[in-house]
């Protein structure tokens, strides 16, 4: 019996004990959301802001282009 009771002691410590690192893990995870959400709006501004200047560069020079192949 004592054998038995050892086992579930040891059980119930590796139990409490994953508990705790899941809790710290969710923690964890929570704080890489709520950062990630911080973060990535003005990148993705940034990044559309980019294409519209590659984009209205490339329209914008290619007139110019057009122009000196002709001339």
């Amino acid at each position: 019996m004592k054998v038995i009771e050892k086992q579930a002691l040891k059980d119930e410590e590796k139990m409490e004990l994953q508990e705790i690192q899941l809790k710290k893990a969710k923690h964890i995870a929570e704080e890489a959301d709520q950062e990630y959400e911080e973060v990535m709006p003005p990148i993705l501004v940034f990044q559309c802001m980019d294409d519209f200047l590659s984009m209205w560069n490339v329209s914008y020079s290619l007139p110019c282009l057009l122009t000196k192949q002709i001339l």
